[in-house]
C-alpha cells in the first residue's frame, strides 16, 4: 500500500483506510493553515476543511445574530394590521401565527419560542427587555401586537392592572371559593335575623371562621 503521505483525502475516504479515520484529520495534519473566525475574526487552525468558527460559542453567537436579522420581516408577516394609519390608537393588530394556550402569539427565534408582543415592543422601542419586565396590554387582548396598545411594567404593576380591570380570580371565580355570590346575600340576611354563625357554616359546608370574615366584611363583600 502507498505511504501515509501519498494518499489523498478522496482515496482515504473511498478505501476506508484505518490510518486515516476521517478526511478532516488528514486535512488538519497536512494542510492546516490559519484562517479568521467568521464571527470574532480571530485566526485559528481549522480542524476540518469546512470549519468556519474558532469555537462553539462563536458558532452559537453567529447563529443568534443571523436569526435576529430576520425577526422584523417574520414578525410583520404574521401581524394583521388595520387599514388605518400606521399609528392607529384604536384597532388591535392580532397575531395570526402560532399561539400558546393563553392566546399569546409565539415566534420561534434561534430555536427558542418567544412571545410575539414582547418582540414587537422591543423592536418598536429598540430596547432590550430583561426577564423581570412584563409587556402588558391596554386593550386586554392577548393576541394584539399593536405597539400603542403595549406598555412595560413589573409583576406588581401587572397584578394591579389585572385587579383594576377585574381579570383576577375573586369571589366565586376563585378556585377555592365554596360559597356562590347569591349565597353571600343570604348569609347576611341570616345574620341579621340572629342565626348563629356556626349553624350558617354547617349549612354552607364551611368553617365558622369563614362566616365570621364575611360578617365583618373582610372577605366576599357585597356589591
Amino acid at each position: 500500500m502507498a505511504k501515509d503521505t501519498d494518499l489523498s483525502p478522496a482515496i482515504c475516504l473511498a478505501l476506508h483506510c484505518r490510518s486515516h479515520p476521517s478526511v478532516g484529520e488528514w486535512v488538519m495534519r497536512h494542510y492546516a493553515i490559519l484562517q479568521p473566525c467568521l464571527y470574532c475574526t480571530k485566526p485559528f487552525f481549522p480542524r476540518y476543511a469546512h470549519t468556519q468558527f474558532c469555537s462553539q460559542p462563536c458558532w452559537h453567537k453567529y447563529r443568534h445574530v443571523q436569526a435576529s436579522k430576520n425577526i422584523i420581516p417574520r414578525l410583520l408577516a404574521r401581524i394583521q394590521q388595520c387599514v388605518h394609519e400606521a399609528m392607529c390608537l384604536y384597532c388591535c393588530w392580532p397575531w395570526t401565527g402560532q399561539r400558546d394556550p393563553n392566546e399569546y402569539g409565539r415566534l420561534t427565534v434561534d430555536r427558542r419560542p418567544l412571545l410575539a408582543h414582547r418582540l414587537m415592543y422591543a423592536t418598536w422601542h429598540q430596547c432590550i427587555l430583561p426577564p423581570a419586565v412584563h409587556v402588558l396590554h391596554h386593550c386586554d387582548n392577548p393576541p394584539c401586537c399593536n405597539p400603542d396598545h403595549l406598555f412595560a411594567g413589573n409583576q406588581r404593576i401587572n397584578m394591579q392592572d389585572a385587579m383594576h380591570k377585574r381579570r383576577h380570580q375573586f369571589g366565586e371565580r376563585h378556585s377555592h371559593a365554596k360559597i356562590p355570590t347569591d349565597g353571600i346575600a343570604l348569609i347576611h340576611q341570616l345574620l341579621a335575623q340572629g342565626v348563629y354563625q356556626r349553624i350558617i357554616a354547617e349549612q354552607f359546608g364551611v368553617k365558622r371562621e369563614a362566616i365570621s370574615k364575611i360578617a365583618r366584611g373582610i372577605t366576599r363583600k357585597l356589591g
